[in-house]
């Protein structure tokens, strides 16, 4: 029961937090070298990680205009 709850923990953790935050952080990485190319980051839910992938996409926007303003 142990080793079944540990995998199933897990498996949770991986695919609620982890891989969203490891997505995020490849986007991040990104967009600090300038590429804004990359897509918004996809914040379905209304948890911490949704709220965290909003705030990441305004700032991405906001970004990107504070660059073409400066382009010119």
């Amino acid at each position: 029961i142990f080793l079944l709850t540990f995998v199933v923990l897990n498996f949770m953790l991986s695919r609620i937090i982890i891989r969203p935050v490891a997505h995020m952080s490849a986007l991040a990485d990104r967009v600090s070298t300038g590429d804004f190319d990359v897509p918004e980051f996809p914040a379905r839910e209304r948890d911490e990680i949704g709220v965290l992938g909003n705030s990441f996409n305004r700032m991405r926007r906001s970004l990107q205009k504070a660059m073409a303003m400066i382009d010119g």
